[in-house]
């Protein structure tokens, strides 16, 4: 039996002592064509601007001071988790049987090293530890990495409001073992992303052991309380188009992250009322929340003014959104959500049910469970956002039960909606934005449920909400295109050209009239500063609605003031 004695320098196998990590880059567009572009495009993965130190690979630590040829029988690979059986054979099978010396079984940890580097395991490495070689068996160990604590701070060791807990359990998600740092830097460009997080930056460090690394983060809490205002015409022809409203938000009320907002809109002689809180169940991004609104809307509209027709509504929703997969190109998330609905008609004072003219109760209640899918994709030339949602009104807990086949709280419908944001040519801010919106119906439905085209956020050139059936389909095609840029090459004006079309029909075929929009024009967008937003759009209706032109609706003219403070 032959036996050989390795002695190797203790410093040849200790992990790099600090490894530094640039500010992550986020794209964000400047002053993207829509909410729903500026969610999409809020984590799109840039190239990545992070310096990375490697480990040194330097042959001449693991060499032993005499090459001394040893007969190979076996090469144990012990420690490594991620290197499969065929790569293991590859990579001794050429010295099995042979004789060799220790800087060539060197050679086999710095390949195994290498192999962990290019894959991102950056603080990871294979070395030939202090050993008796025994009967030709050789060991190379390799150490894998792997987080021994997070530690959060803040930049200018200011006191922050928002949980460190908050950042530490996002930034765990991506601590695998071993540690591969592509999921870490991921995790960070995400909470970039995250509205509650101005800035941050981080490096990782060597921990007590030479597998142990030290995450340090410094972050830069963004401001959470805001206050928005709007003013338009966007209201509905029955109760007043002209509209103005404020939404006041604290977007980490508690320090977890949790949200409530409340908002009032003032429409005509109409009032509404929201209240809504949300609360971060885990770091996922999954979340519990609730919404109340309540209303009441008189017409308003002549003649029917004179007849004192009114409507209150009330509606509570209790929901759960999860995302299930969650990354810098892709987002795949279920919701479920219960919500309770009260609607009353009156018509001079007294209750009236204006669906159903052989039942004088103009009161309904429904029960609704909703089931909810989301799906994101993002690429190099823009987005994808598909979203489903399927809704069952229950006939319990008070729900409306008619036995005449008129519309009660007993129903299914299913809304579809897919929106595309593509950029066009070089140019970030010229886009294009396809939106398209689908529903169907398997009974009558209640007024509140039911799916409405015209207006400026449907089909232009028509009055809001022109016509209202259970079933309908949407679509939208709009190009942004800057006009006039600042000195720092911001869009603050752009035009926009769009086409849009609907249709709608009911569950029983008691359609009657035209059933069908379509209408084509311009827009134009003034934003001096991210703080304050112009709109106007005027429409043309290519199919004739009989509308009697008495505002500015009819006419195909919307505007849209808006500012955040």
């Amino acid at each position: 039996m032959s036996c050989i004695h390795l002695f190797l320098p203790k410093n040849c196998f200790c992990l790099l002592a600090s490894l530094s990590v640039c500010q992550l880059l986020v794209l964000k567009l400047d002053a993207p064509a829509s909410a729903e572009f500026n969610s999409l495009i809020a984590t799109t993965p840039q190239n990545q601007a992070i310096a990375q130190t490697t480990p040194p690979t330097d042959n001449t630590q693991n060499a032993a001071p005499v090459e001394v040829p040893i007969s190979i029988k076996r090469i144990d690979i012990v420690g490594s988790t991620i290197l499969t059986p065929n790569q293991i054979d590859q990579l001794t099978s050429p010295l099995i049987g042979k004789s060799a010396t220790i800087s060539q079984i060197s050679e086999i940890a710095d390949k195994i090293t290498k192999i962990y580097q290019e894959n991102n395991f950056i603080t990871s490495r294979a070395f030939l530890p202090p050993q008796d070689i025994k009967d030709g068996v050789v060991k190379i160990q390799v150490l894998e990495g792997k987080i021994e604590r997070i530690d959060i701070g803040r930049a200018g060791k200011v006191d922050g409001r928002l949980n460190d807990n908050y950042i530490r359990d996002r930034i765990a998600l991506g601590a695998t073992h071993p540690l591969n740092f592509t999921n870490i830097e991921e995790k960070l460009q995400l909470l970039r992303a995250d509205p509650l997080v101005a800035d941050i930056k981080a490096n990782l460090i060597s921990g007590s052991t030479p597998d142990q690394n030290i995450v340090n983060v410094t972050l830069s809490e963004a401001k959470t309380f805001s206050v928005s205002t709007f003013i338009d015409n966007y209201g509905n022809t029955s109760s007043g188009i002209f509209r103005v409203g404020a939404t006041v938000q604290e977007a980490n009320l508690t320090g977890n992250g949790d949200s409530i907002y409340l908002s009032y809109t003032r429409s005509g002689s109409s009032d509404n009322y929201s209240l809504g809180y949300f609360y971060p169940i885990n770091p996922m991004g999954g979340t519990l929340g609730f919404n109340f609104s309540t209303g009441q809307s008189p017409v308003t509209e002549p003649p029917f003014n004179t007849l004192n027709i009114s409507t209150n509504t009330q509606t509570f929703e209790l929901a759960y959104r999860q995302p299930i997969v969650r990354s810098l190109t892709e987002e795949f998330t279920l919701g479920v959500g219960f919500s309770f609905g009260n609607s009353s008609s009156f018509l001079d004072g007294e209750s009236f049910n204006f669906q159903n003219l052989l039942f004088d109760d103009g009161n309904s209640q429904t029960r609704v469970l909703n089931l909810n899918q989301e799906y994101i994709r993002r690429d190099n030339s823009g987005a994808w956002a598909l979203r489903s949602s399927f809704n069952f009104g229950l006939g319990m807990l008070g729900a409306t039960i008619r036995n005449d086949n008129s519309p009660d709280g007993r129903f299914f419908y299913w809304v579809g909606q897919l929106l595309r944001v593509q950029r066009l040519g070089e140019d970030k801010d010229t886009l294009a934005t396809f939106r398209f919106n689908l529903q169907l119906a398997g009974d009558s439905l209640l007024s509140s449920n039911r799916f409405s085209i015209g207006g400026p956020q449907s089909v232009r050139g028509y009055r809001q909400s022109q016509l209202v059936g259970d079933n309908g389909i949407q679509s939208s095609l709009e190009i942004q295109i800057p006009a006039v840029r600042d000195f720092d090459g911001i869009p603050i004006v752009k035009v926009l050209p769009f086409m849009e079309a609907g249709a709608i029909w009911n569950a029983r075929n008691n359609n009657f009239g035209n059933q069908s929009l379509l209408g084509i024009g311009l827009g134009a967008i003034y934003q001096p500063s991210r703080n304050f937003t112009f709109r106007l759009d005027y429409g043309i209706p290519l199919i004739n609605a009989g509308n009697p032109y008495t505002n500015l609706q009819d006419s195909g003219m919307y505007f849209s003031v808006s500012g955040n403070f």
